[in-house]
């Protein structure tokens, strides 16, 4: 009986020793070799920016104003770093009317009188450029869009003055991934053709396709 035991224990233990799987004990446990998934970002996807902010405006005009804007603006991926996409901007901008604009109000005698308050309004229709880097759950990029923009200055005797121009302007922006699909953040403009002209924004992005953020 005592050396059927021992057979036993010596057959469990030669089986034990060649699947190191078989967990002899309440202290041994079990492989820990299994492949971990890390997330990453993939080379394809699109995402939909949704923002709105505040702009410095110069609308041909002499003057130069403060201004609110939304912004929308779809852009695709190329590769890890680089996308493309477009903008567009819709927005307002009031302030006094400088004493040579062609917009202010006149008296009958053509004289130029006191500056007066006016009101306008801008849209922007540009094409985006940029190259983006990621850290964990945050990423920055740089810009460069090119498109067109029209602006209408309004004064206090109604009178409106029209007027369209080309833009290049250089962004930066920083966001926050809340997670695979959302991510929040900030974006900043100059315009290289006007240097009056600058913007800030805060916008929402919702991310669609195989895009998924580094970790």
């Amino acid at each position: 009986m005592r050396s059927s035991l021992v057979v036993a224990l010596v057959l469990v233990a030669g089986t034990a020793a060649a699947d190191p799987a078989i967990v002899l004990g309440p202290s041994d446990t079990a492989p820990t070799d299994a492949p971990v998934h890390v997330s990453r970002a993939s080379g394809s996807g699109m995402w939909l920016d949704f923002g709105a902010g505040v702009a410095r405006v110069s609308p041909g005009n002499g003057g130069v104003y403060d201004g609110q804007f939304v912004r929308f603006a779809p852009q695709a991926t190329l590769n890890r770093h680089l996308y493309i996409g477009g903008e567009l901007d819709v927005g307002s901008f009031d302030g006094d009317a400088v004493a040579h604009d062609s917009s202010a109000a006149r008296g009958a005698a053509g004289a130029a009188m006191a500056p007066d308050g006016i009101t306008g309004s801008m849209s922007a229709l540009k094409a985006v450029i940029g190259a983006r880097a990621m850290a964990g759950s945050i990423s920055g990029a740089v810009e460069l869009a090119g498109g067109i923009e029209f602006t209408e200055v309004t004064n206090a005797s109604m009178v409106s003055n029209e007027a369209h121009r080309g833009v290049i302007e250089a962004h930066g922006r920083l966001d926050l991934w809340l997670s695979p699909v959302v991510s929040v953040g900030g974006l900043v403009g100059a315009d290289l053709t006007e240097k009056d002209n600058l913007t800030a924004a805060v916008q929402l992005s919702f991310h669609f396709g195989s895009f998924e953020r580094t970790r």
